[in-house]
């Protein structure tokens, strides 16, 4: 401030001297320029309009289509821009573009975007922005969370395991454990092994985050002195330290062969997969765009006899992403591991914490070790979605103190977009009783300015009771992921009877925290639910459910303030190969400061039908009708069908086809 008000002081000495005229013909410029950008940037015309709910739950690999009223404010016609900002790795399906809107008129934009399937557990944000074309100063966004609910799902197979074993020989087998759900497990592994023949297995407890896999090795001593050939089999089981009611297992079958024959298998095998896709629409044809194809070679498996080393690679060509938001992007990777360390190349996705790095996706290099307790890991990388010209660097140090958890000490530093560098201590523990604990603080610093952030989350569950619970906390000045916001989010599950469940639900999402009136507004979102799930058979199931959610604006000069009521009804049919899910919603919201009422139907029927094993449909059919407060109606469809033929076992060709129509 003092050196803006010694320059002005200097400028004034300056214009003294001229002549009284031009003193005040310059002075009457500034106050008309100064005027003018007052004028212009308190009537900006463009305004968003939405009124469903802004912490929307969802699963990884979901399409989510979402409505927004787009309303031009201003006496003259308006040519408008609209953007969507996506999380890494999630993929537009429609949303973005150009289109007019006329004088003091709106229009309904639709966005739709899917979920990743690697999506971690957590809220993401969403940013729908549209801006004038001739003036970008004009422009209106709007911030909608997405919850992505936890999902467990471990896998197990047997790899490499040997066809034939000479009698008295020891043999190896080993197993394939993979975490294809979205959070962090700790599993108990135990064998068996047949005709109680002596083996060694060499984990018993493993920690697998979202979307890792590790390898459990078992050694096993055969029988010299059998005659004949016996089938020998090990089993390897995987249990949930929290949960020891989820369990997996696969087994290992070898021939054990007398010693008067020796046969066995004298080759490495390594599994190679090609995948063909291809990605287009309707709209394409009619305006002129070719169908994109694309063509993915990958293999992931063990190089040497005993499995003990590692070798993944994906080689994805071309880059259909650009073809008017249909498919993928071109993907290279390497990575060569051991159950000590890891080295990665080329496309690779990275994760800190959820208040660093989260999940990073780039193109670079990076490695983690082991030793015992300790484990490290680092990479550099130049991210490909986010920004195309942020690089990264990070690493990550922790320490395991047993079976009662994990700590973490994280870094991060960005350069280019987002120029900043994170300091977090984040730690995982089990303390009992089902239950599991974690926490994480975290300082920031981005032009000397430094703010923090912290963050706590608690899962636990017995056979009669679940519960989540998350609290988030950063600071306006923080340079992470999350950024001036508070949020609160609780649900829980009661088991009343073997068949009837009870469900509730709470959140709240305060965004400009501090009230700063340079901001639009200060929106706080508050979320009440509670249902009813009900399986009388195993081929029925009903769930009855209820949404209070509410939205106002808390600064003095209140902008919004809006209340929705939500009735959900959900019913699925399983018929032996069939499945079959009816839905319908209804809502009615209410736009207290104006005192307008709106109402949306909502009837969908999807089915899924396994003709046989290499061939399954999935339809999915909605029909939703908006009913404005001047009673105007808008009525759609949408549809959706996707189906996967298995030409071997190895061999899938999946076919999705995505459509949506107004019928007024």
């Amino acid at each position: 401030m003092v050196y803006l008000k010694d320059e002005f002081i200097k400028h004034a000495r300056i214009y003294i001297c001229l002549p009284k005229a031009f003193l005040k013909i310059l002075l009457l410029i500034t106050i008309l320029t100064f005027s003018i950008n007052i004028t212009k940037a308190q009537e900006n015309p463009i305004e968003i309009i939405y009124s469903g709910n802004d912490l929307i739950d969802v699963n990884p690999k979901t399409i989510i289509t979402i409505a927004f009223m787009v309303n031009n404010k201003s006496k003259q016609s308006l040519s408008v821009q609209s953007e969507l900002r996506l999380p890494s790795n999630w993929a537009l399906i429609t949303g973005e573009g150009s289109f007019d809107l006329g004088a003091e008129e709106g229009d309904i934009q639709l966005i739709s975007f899917h979920v990743s399937q690697s999506a971690l557990a957590g809220k993401y944000e969403i940013v729908y922005t549209v801006r004038d074309t001739k003036d970008y100063s004009n422009s209106a966004s709007y911030v909608i969370n997405i919850n992505v609910l936890p999902i467990t799902k471990i896998s197990i197979k047997a790899v490499d395991t040997p066809e034939y074993v000479i009698a008295g020989e020891m043999y190896r087998t080993n197993f394939m454990l993979r975490n294809d759900g979205n959070i962090l497990v700790t599993l108990d592994v135990s064998a068996t092994s047949a005709y109680n023949y002596p083996f060694r297995i060499d984990t018993s407890r493993i920690r697998l985050s979202p979307n890792e896999s590790k390898l459990v090795r078992v050694l096993v001593n055969t029988d010299r002195e059998i005659k004949a050939t016996l089938r020998h089999q090990v089993v390897v089981k995987a249990n949930i330290t929290w949960d020891k009611l989820y369990e997996v297992s696969a087994s290992s079958n070898v021939n054990i062969i007398s010693r008067t024959t020796k046969s066995g298998d004298l080759f490495i095998r390594y599994p190679i997969t090609l995948t063909s896709s291809g990605f287009g629409g309707i709209s394409d044809i009619k305006d002129g765009y070719a169908s994109a194809y694309q063509f993915e070679l990958s293999g992931d498996g063990g190089i040497d006899r005993d499995n003990e080393k590692q070798l993944g690679f994906v080689v994805r060509v071309p880059d259909t992403r650009k073809n008017k938001g249909y498919g993928t992007y071109d993907e290279y990777a390497l990575n060569f591991r051991t159950d000590s360390y890891k080295i990665a190349f080329g496309d690779e996705n990275f994760t800190l914490s959820d208040l660093t790095g989260r999940s990073s996706y780039g193109r670079g290099v990076g490695g983690e070790a082991s030793f015992g307790d300790f484990s490290m890991m680092a990479y550099h990388q130049k991210s490909r979605w986010a920004s195309s010209d942020r690089n990264s660097s990070a690493g990550q140090m922790s320490y395991s103190i047993g079976q009662k958890g994990d700590i973490y000490l994280n870094y991060l530093r960005n350069r280019g977009y987002n120029d900043a560098g994170i300091t977090s201590l984040s730690g995982q523990i089990s303390p009992g009783f089902n239950t599991i604990i974690n926490a994480e603080c975290a300082v920031g610093k981005k032009k000397d300015i430094y703010d923090y952030a912290y963050q706590l989350k608690i899962y636990g569950q017995n056979r009669r009771f679940q519960y989540n619970l998350s609290y988030l906390h950063a600071e306006p000045d923080y340079p992470g992921y999350y950024k001036d916001i508070d949020s609160l989010y609780l649900r829980s599950l009661i088991r009343l009877a073997t068949k009837l469940e009870l469900y509730g639900g709470f959140s709240q999402m305060k965004n400009n925290i501090e009230l700063n009136t340079k901001f639009y507004s200060a929106k706080q979102n508050r979320i009440y639910s509670t249902g009813l799930m009900y399986q009388p058979f195993k081929i029925f199931g009903l769930r009855v459910g209820y949404n209070y959610d509410e939205n106002k604006d808390m600064l003095p000069n209140m902008k919004f303030s809006y209340v929705s009521h939500e009735i959900s009804t959900t019913t699925n049919h399983n018929i032996n190969n069939l499945n079959i899910r009816a839905l319908f919603e209804y809502k009615k919201s209410i736009n207290l400061l104006e005192s307008k009422h709106y109402k949306s139907n909502t009837y969908g029927v999807s089915s899924y039908y396994m003709l046989s094993n290499r061939f399954g449909v999935n339809v999915d059919v909605k029909y939703q009708n908006d009913v404005d407060p001047d009673s105007n109606s808008f009525r759609k469809i949408q549809t959706y069908l996707s189906n996967t033929v298995y030409l071997s076992k190895k061999i899938p060709i999946s076919i999705y086809v995505y459509n949506y129509h107004y019928l007024n």
